[in-house]
């Protein structure tokens, strides 16, 4: 039945249980993208007021602003700073780029396409998509800790060379020296001038004072500086060369000493740790002792933590540092991290769900490494830290393919996706195999589902090729895991004989569940092909009778949308629509956010396919505002696709032109690739769009849709259309 209305569309909809009351908003009003990545900061910024206006000033100007400084000088916490205050400058936001953990040069783009949100695609180098990316982009790129990677700067050049409204910022201890570089040197904090005369008011408003006071008072809230303590504290600052990290150390411990104790103490050990390094600039120097200095005023078991600490990258959890680094040590894990918190060796950010996420300046995570390496314990702790993540990743491995707790376990992966790289780099050359195995074997639906398949295109490539001699239930997880990346790359070939392979040693193992999901994933690598249809819906049926006889839940889920992508293929929408359907009432049920998402779409080409193309534009919009409220757009390019062809079977072909090229653009610069069932409707429509457009309006408005950045193209897809006839 065709229908005449958004409002009629809506109510159909409801009818048939596809659209539920609590789901009708207004989403172009409620769009919430993040313009930029940026940690919120703490702690008050201090001083460095000229600074900020200069550096402002020259971001507009130039393409490529480096600051450089020995490690501790205050860097990063003064491009933040700056990038804070310039978000609202970039249409397409501010994003930062911590290259603290990798120290690959080749690893520099992959990392900026990470941060930004641009997907890898396989048959596109990353270099090559983010170029494009940038072509179109006005944005600064925040690269911090670029001295690890300074043979990468090459690429800096190439990306600006191409990319007009692109700005960099750079923080490194060294000029990236390329050409259309502005260099900006940033000293330490301003250090006090005594003349005897100076009031406490005034001494404290000194940047060096100002940042040291802070953190005192941080320390123990009721200190309150006096007249005596101006030459103790100007003399602390001075030892210190201004340098904030230092300072930030040495306030630290304000709780164990008076400011005249604290001086005593700093002074005859710094000077036999300068004695110790007369190679190292002043400064460098410097640091070194206040970092030492702090260090060797641990406890043994606060010094065992700190150290077996530095095996992490991008972030320790309470849960991990427990089972990494204090087995066999004496203290509490919350007093031991609270009391590394205390002494500014460590700080905190907030991770997924409010989740305590605990971080290492860089600088100071060097020294850690260092101090694991003379304890003589790296590999043992590097075994503890590959175990507990590898062991991570295989009890999120359920979640992770549907259900309530999805999205959950999606976001803490990501957020521990650096230590699960980490793990996999240790594990895998010789170290223990197995642990590395084990480990790709458990993220195929972690790729899949945040579209991460030149990751795990490269992971279980690797893995396949070591795995001979492995145990049978981790050669079949691999090759599960292997066969999920292929079939989402389309490589339907080669997925299709690896699941084969997966489901004989599944077999071999009698475990259902694996069984069950393997037949439902095989068989929908039958799509395209009308000669397979029917053994493949033999195929699904079977993985659905086997998970119903064990209640997976998002198994049948699974099962019910593959026969539904079955059927759709071979025509028979009605039965299609009612696989669709049951498989959308089970996600409602467990709280299977996502997966709903695509339920909206198979309806929405349903309902298309049956004229009701104003319900076919409704089922999309939701399925994109669902997805904006979970935080997962992976998709999102082909959600533009689709209502693309709604817009022109409601005879609105500039405005599906327009979509069209925003999904163009998702597809081509983003790494996304067009799901395979999907593709006779893409073509059909944009086929349809181009008989109702001459070639000139096609690429006028096609034009527009490209132009348009990620928050633009949701914004214009969820609006009314009757409100962009102007197109």
């Amino acid at each position: 039945m065709a229908v005449g209305s958004r409002s009629q569309a809506v109510a159909i909809a409801r009818e048939n249980g596809i659209l539920e009351d609590r789901r009708e908003t207004t989403p172009s009003a409620t769009i919430v993208l993040p313009r930029h990545n940026l940690p919120v900061q703490i702690t008050t910024f201090i001083g460095r007021e000229n600074a900020i206006d200069e550096l402002t000033s020259l971001l507009a100007e130039v393409h490529l602003l480096t600051l450089t400084g020995p490690g501790g000088v205050g860097k990063t916490r003064l491009a933040l700073q700056i990038a804070t205050a310039v978000v609202d400058d970039f249409s397409d936001g501010v994003f930062l780029v911590d290259l603290a953990a990798i120290n690959q040069p080749e690893l520099l783009a992959k990392t900026s396409a990470n941060a930004i949100g641009v997907m890898e695609s396989p048959d596109h180098n990353i270099k090559d998509t983010l170029e494009e990316y940038f072509q179109r982009s006005r944005m600064l790129l925040l690269l911090d800790n670029f001295e690890h990677i300074i043979e990468a700067a090459p690429f800096i050049g190439e990306i600006l060379s191409s990319a007009p409204n692109l700005r960099i910022m750079v923080t490194s201890r060294e000029a990236l020296r390329i050409y259309g570089e502005r260099e900006y040197l940033v000293h330490p904090l301003n250090l006090p001038k005594l003349n005897g005369t100076e009031s406490v008011i005034e001494f404290s408003q000194v940047e060096a004072v100002a940042l040291f006071l802070q953190r005192v008072q941080t320390a123990k809230s009721d200190f309150e500086i006096t007249d005596e303590d101006i030459p103790t504290i100007a003399e602390i600052c001075r030892r210190l060369d201004g340098l904030p990290l230092a300072i930030e150390l040495a306030a630290a411990r304000i709780r164990l000493f008076t400011p005249g104790a604290l001086l005593a103490h700093m002074g005859g050990r710094f000077t036999a740790l300068h004695n110790d390094r007369r190679g190292q600039p002043a400064r460098h120097r410097t640091l070194a002792s206040a970092i030492r200095w702090s260090y060797d005023l641990l406890d043994d078991s606060d010094k065992k933590l700190f150290a077996r600490l530095s095996v992490f990258q991008g972030g320790r959890s309470i849960e991990a540092v427990e089972a990494v680094c204090v087995a066999d040590l004496s203290i509490d894990v919350l007093d031991g991290l609270e009391s590394l918190l205390n002494k500014n060796l460590l700080h905190l950010e907030e991770g997924p769900e409010g989740e305590p996420r605990f971080v290492m300046l860089e600088t100071i995570h060097e020294f850690a490494r260092d101090q694991l390496d003379n304890m003589g314990e790296t590999a043992q702790v590097r075994s503890r830290h590959a175990e507990f993540f590898t062991r991570l990743a295989e009890r999120a491995d359920p979640y992770t393919r549907g259900g309530p707790d999805q999205m959950r376990w999606l976001r803490r992966l990501e957020a521990e996706h650096d230590n699960l790289r980490t793990a996999y780099a240790w594990s895998n050359p010789d170290e223990e195999l197995d642990l590395a195995l084990r480990l790709v074997g458990a993220l195929g639906f972690f790729w899949w589902r945040l579209g991460l398949y030149a990751e795990g295109l490269q992971w279980t490539t690797w893995a396949m090729d070591k795995s001979a001699d492995a145990p049978t239930p981790i050669r079949a997880n691999i090759l599960h895991a292997a066969s999920i990346v292929h079939h989402y790359l389309n490589e339907h070939d080669d997925a299709k004989q690896m699941f084969l392979r997966a489901l004989a040693l599944y077999r071999e193992l009698k475990s259902q569940h694996d069984i069950g999901w393997t037949l439902a994933h095989m068989s929908y690598s039958s799509i395209g092909r009308r000669d397979e249809y029917e053994q493949a819906i033999s195929l699904a049926e079977e993985g659905l009778a086997l998970l119903l006889e064990i209640n997976d839940q998002p198994g049948v889920a699974h099962a019910f949308n593959v026969l539904g992508e079955l059927a759709r293929l071979q025509g028979d929408l009605s039965r299609a629509k009612e696989a669709y359907i049951k498989c959308l009432d089970i996600c409602r049920e467990i709280g299977d956010r996502m997966r709903e998402t695509f339920q909206l779409i198979n309806l929405a080409f349903i309902a298309q396919n049956e004229g009701n193309h104003a319900e076919a534009q409704v089922l999309v919009q939701q399925s994109i505002t669902i997805g904006l409220e979970i935080g997962h757009i992976v998709l999102t390019a082909d959600k533009f696709s689709a209502l693309a062809g709604t817009a022109a079977a409601q005879n609105d072909p500039k405005r599906a032109a327009r979509l069209y090229g925003a999904a163009d653009r998702l597809y081509e610069t983003g790494g996304f690739i067009p799901q395979a069932a999907d593709i006779v409707e893409f073509e059909r429509d944009k086929s349809m769009v181009r008989e109702q457009l001459n070639a000139e309006a096609y690429k006028v408005a096609w034009s527009k849709g490209w132009e348009m950045s990620l928050e633009e193209g949701i914004a214009y897809a969820l609006g009314d259309e009757q409100e962009q006839q102007a197109d």
